[in-house]
């Protein structure tokens, strides 16, 4: 069992909706910020010139492209709001991902509501109230 490998992206969220997938938080000091060009509310069009799919999973899709691993660099094809103008940029991978859900996990309330932190990371415990065939069907990526 090797050490788990570590996974950059360009410290940017981002929401899955109807017009497409927007920019919804940059990473203060991550590269996306840094750049000073990507604004919450830019959609992404197109990942390394892949163009993000109108359906299925396009969270899946941007998030496996964003990460990456250390100092790799990803252009991003992003269309402002309100101008018709697609723009090419390119960012290198120096953010890990996950840092920002760390952190900004409220401190305060966490501890009454889920005593016991591993009971997240152990699904074998709220899995058998689920009905089974529900679970196969939704997540149908392939």
């Amino acid at each position: 069992g090797g050490r788990k490998k570590e996974i950059f992206d360009v410290g940017l969220s981002f929401t899955v909706s109807q017009q497409g997938v927007r920019v919804s938080d940059l990473e203060p000091g991550g590269p996306a910020a840094k750049l000073g060009f990507i604004e919450v509310g830019d959609l992404i069009i197109a990942i390394d010139d892949e163009n993000v799919p109108s359906e299925g999973s396009r969270d899946a899709f941007v998030q496996s492209r964003l990460c990456g691993p250390r100092g790799t660099s990803v252009v991003l094809t992003l269309s402002k709001r309100g101008m018709q103008l697609r723009t090419h940029v390119q960012l290198r991978r120096t953010h890990l991902f996950g840092a920002a859900e760390l952190r900004d996990r409220p401190p305060a309330p966490s501890s009454d509501t889920f005593p016991s932190s591993s009971s997240s990371s152990l699904p074998a415990n709220i899995s058998p109230s689920l009905p089974h065939n529900l679970n196969g069907s939704q997540k149908g990526d392939h």
